[in-house]
């Protein structure tokens, strides 16, 4: 997840703003949405949450690689975490046991 995290983010901060100074934000919009397919897909919720604790180590590093550079933009890293974290509360595939462990698990990181 480090590997897809770090060329999201690269991608998007390659490509630059347009002229109205925003993002296209479609790169970390996908990532996310495969996170969430494979969270979906996978039956037990243990095996969720060795997976999303995984999927929240690799973009923390990431976010550590990327802050100490001069250039540090947080935006792709905002919006990930935050795509991420509407979408676990909107989903209908997710239980409470689910729910659960995925709030444990991004308090815990």
């Amino acid at each position: 997840f480090m590997v897809s995290t770090d060329l999201a983010v690269q991608k998007l901060l390659r490509t630059g703003p347009d002229e109205e100074g925003n993002f296209q934000y479609t790169y970390v919009d996908e990532l996310s949405q495969l996170i969430l397919f494979l969270l979906r897909t996978l039956v037990t919720s243990c095996v969720k949450g060795d997976l999303l604790i995984k999927i929240f180590n690799g973009v923390i590093k990431v976010f550590k690689e990327h802050y100490s550079s001069p250039k540090f933009n947080q935006k792709p890293f905002y919006r990930l975490l935050l795509n991420l974290i509407v979408d676990f509360h909107q989903q209908e595939s997710f239980n409470q046991r689910d729910m659960v462990n995925i709030l444990s698990v991004i308090c815990q990181t």
